[in-house]
């Protein structure tokens, strides 16, 4: 999707096109003690600090990785990018740090320690306290700090990373050398710089300091705002579609046509009924929203053909909305336990096309209408078709879960027609000037529903669970 193709710049920089199906770099040898920087030879080798220097990225033969920095430690076990270490990668990192990782007691009591027990996974902030520690490699922020790398990942095909280590900017001002826009270039020291000024409602514990997970939200007034933005997102007319399923054989089935579903669709709720809400305070996810909102906030400002758009219901619930970067409060419906580690780790982009999207049968993934991205509704109702009931073993069993989301959108590409091209959609907003897709089936198609498509985790910030009632009588 690059849109150079000078000969310089396709030797410099690595490309999908170009690559082998076992796209892994060998090890320098040398690690971080190597002195040459030729192109030729950091094309073919990899070296501590490098992007891709992950586990499972990486051919290391008979060496040993090597790293200076714990930032390094944890990146390497990190390989998905995903900014989490779950127990078993964290096990992994005991050998650096001098210790012992074979016994399942001091696994356990280490991960205690990090607070990988209290929240099923252990971040960099965590990760750096305990390991300071317990070894002394520095940090390596201050390192990081430095530089702006390109933080952009494509998932299909080869899942590669930009390698990028700087923004440049080519002659236009807005995207780098690599091909890829400003906001895509963000530093993680940048991340641990942002303050705590715009969370006030956050709750705190007695000694002041931010509660942090799920938090019940016991205001009757929050509780009140939450729904009223229920009622003025519920779509009382022309409000169903295929994907709320079949009662007797659920979503994409290949026995079900469209006879099928007119005749034994599950029924379209009257309303909700809001029951507990949930705010989610995950001070790691919202500075990495933060940066990339900021991010994309400055690339609208300096665009002149920037447009506002409206969604559905405008409704404030505790803080607003920035209104210089179309930052949305959209709804995304799954199940209980996916929104809560959602809450804890954001989304994965992994899993885009294995919820509800229709599949091939046999098949575990499906190729979604705009993409591989992140869905999110305008429309609690449109939201809804995917929400499952709470089982029987929760204290709130047959309710239904909702996540109420912060999305910055910023240039939205506004798609009216059938006539979608998912690979344009996705490398105008990677390498052009759009930041999401708006898919607005209503207004040409006459479908019931507009959809927002985001490509990056970040440019979302799960900011409520919200657990309600269906409603099927009036």
């Amino acid at each position: 999707s690059c849109y150079n193709r000078k000969p310089g710049h396709r030797k410099k920089y690595w490309h999908p096109a170009a690559s082998s199906r076992d796209c892994r770099r060998e090890a320098c040898r040398y690690g971080s003690g190597c002195y040459r920087r030729s192109t030729a030879h950091l094309e073919r080798y990899a070296h501590p600090g490098d992007r891709n220097y992950r586990k499972g990225l990486v051919k290391f033969g008979s060496n040993r990785p090597q790293f200076e920095t714990l930032l390094q430690l944890f990146d390497f076990h990190d390989p998905e990018e995903s900014g989490y270490l779950q127990k078993e990668e964290f096990a992994q990192t005991f050998e650096y740090c001098s210790m012992d990782n074979s016994g399942l007691e001091l696994v356990d009591t280490e991960w205690e320690a990090a607070g990988g027990t209290a929240t099923g996974y252990v971040n960099f902030s965590r990760f750096a306290s305990w390991a300071t520690q317990r070894c002394t490699m520095p940090i390596g922020l201050s390192e990081a700090g430095q530089s702006r790398p390109c933080q952009f990942r494509s998932r299909e095909d080869d899942d590669h990373s930009c390698s990028c280590a700087e923004f440049s900017a080519v002659a236009s001002g807005r995207l780098c050398e690599c091909g890829h826009k400003e906001s895509a270039h963000r530093s993680i020291a940048d991340v641990f710089s942002i303050g705590e000024d715009a969370l006030k409602h956050w709750r705190t514990s007695d000694d002041g300091s931010l509660l942090n997970g799920l938090v019940n939200v016991e205001d009757d007034d929050v509780i009140s705002k939450m729904q009223e933005l229920f009622n003025h997102s519920h779509k009382t007319s022309d409000n169903w579609t295929r994907d709320r399923g079949c009662s007797l054989h659920g979503r994409s089935h290949p026995e079900c046509d469209g006879a099928c579903l007119r005749k034994n669709g599950h029924r379209v709720p009257k309303g909700f009924v809001v029951k507990k809400v949930f705010r989610n305070q995950n001070l790691d996810l919202w500075k990495h929203y933060v940066l990339m909102r900021n991010s994309i906030s400055s690339e609208c400002v300096e665009d002149s053909s920037f447009s506002s758009i409206s969604v559905h219901a405008d409704v404030t619930v505790e803080a607003g909305m920035t209104g210089s970067c179309n930052e949305w409060r959209l709804f995304h419906g799954t199940n209980v336990d996916a929104s809560r580690g959602i809450c804890g780790s954001n989304f994965r982009l992994a899993l885009s096309g294995t919820g509800a999207t229709w599949k091939e049968p046999g098949e575990p993934k499906g190729s979604p209408l705009y993409g591989f991205g992140i869905y999110l509704a305008e429309m609690v109702t449109k939201s809804d078709e995917y929400a499952d009931p709470l089982p029987d073993s929760e204290e709130d069993a047959g309710l239904h879960a909702m996540l109420v989301v912060r999305c910055v959108g910023g240039r939205s590409n506004v798609v009216e027609t059938n006539e979608i091209d998912k690979d344009r959609l996705k490398r105008e907003v990677f390498d052009g000037p759009y930041h999401s897709v708006f898919g607005d089936r209503v207004k040409t198609l006459g479908k019931p529903y507009r959809e927002i498509i985001v490509y990056d985790k970040d440019q979302i910030y799960p900011e409520y669970l919200v657990l309600y009632e269906r409603l099927f009588k009036t």
